[in-house]
C-alpha cells in the first residue's frame, strides 16, 4: 500500500520536473516574454 502511494509520488514528482524543465528550455530565448512583462 505505501509502495503504491510512493512510487505514485515519485512518477507525479518526475513529470512535474519534467515540466517545469521544458518551460524554462522556453524561456531562455534571450528576449523578454510576454508573460513575464
Amino acid at each position: 500500500m505505501i509502495d503504491k502511494a510512493l512510487k505514485q509520488a515519485e512518477d507525479k514528482m518526475a513529470k512535474a520536473i519534467e515540466v517545469t524543465r521544458d518551460e524554462f528550455v522556453g524561456v531562455r530565448t534571450g528576449r523578454a516574454s510576454p508573460a513575464l512583462v
